[in-house]
């Protein structure tokens, strides 16, 4: 027992040792129409720092980039930043948000997006818009991944509107195994060494994570 507990808290530290998540997402009006707040909250669970941000407005799509250095030591670091963005005429906005880890410390170098959030909202605002745990959840639930453990092939269901863009496969030291850009139903894991691994799914709406266990 004693072994299998010591086990399991490895496997726990190495998945989350390069995770980085936004888990909260909102935007409030300030008194100017001109002007919103986005304010959104970063979980990163290593040793970080805030570099940057940076956003741009094209066809009421806003697409705001938030940088952060890691250096992949394990002690976490919750983020909670407010950023004023100019939106010069009422009408409905769409809010991309994301998240980049840097190798470098003083200028982003975005080395790996690693989460992303959209939000959808009209000005003149009113009312605080927001998008929380709870719709990360439900985007994650679109995507079901069997069999698990897995052999030759992993199937991929998807449900609702969802959209894959592309899939990687990472070891749980953070290095990237594999990627697929199309055929998403039936992955090949075959010449994959037996152990833990993790999916992360780019989609329209959003980056989603599964855990799989490759045993050939």
């Amino acid at each position: 027992m004693k072994k299998t507990i010591l086990l399991f808290i490895f496997i726990f530290s190495s998945y989350t040792s390069f995770g980085q998540i936004l888990s909260n997402l909102n935007v409030s009006p300030t008194g100017d129409d001109l002007i919103v707040d986005v304010n959104l909250i970063s979980y990163v669970s290593t040793i970080s720092e805030f570099i940057n941000e940076e956003h741009s407005l094209v066809n009421n799509i806003i697409t705001m980039d938030v940088c952060y250095y890691v250096t992949g030591f394990q002690v976490g670091s919750s983020y909670d930043h407010t950023f004023p963005v100019t939106v010069p005429a009422d009408g409905n906005y769409t809010l991309i948000v994301n998240l980049y880890r840097s190798e470098t410390q003083s200028v982003c170098d975005y080395t790996e997006l690693t989460d992303t959030a959209t939000l959808d909202f009209t000005t003149p605002l009113i009312d605080t818009v927001y998008l929380g745990v709870a719709e990360f959840k439900e985007v994650s639930n679109q995507i079901t991944v069997f069999p698990n453990p897995v052999k030759d092939f992993l199937n991929i269901k998807i449900s609702g509107s969802l959209d894959i863009k592309n899939i990687e496969i990472y070891n749980m030291l953070g290095s990237q195994i594999k990627s697929f850009s199309n055929n998403f139903e039936s992955l090949d894991v075959r010449g994959i060494s037996n152990g833990m691994y993790f999916l992360k799914c780019s989609t329209n709406k959003g980056i989603v994570k599964k855990r799989i266990l490759v045993n050939n």
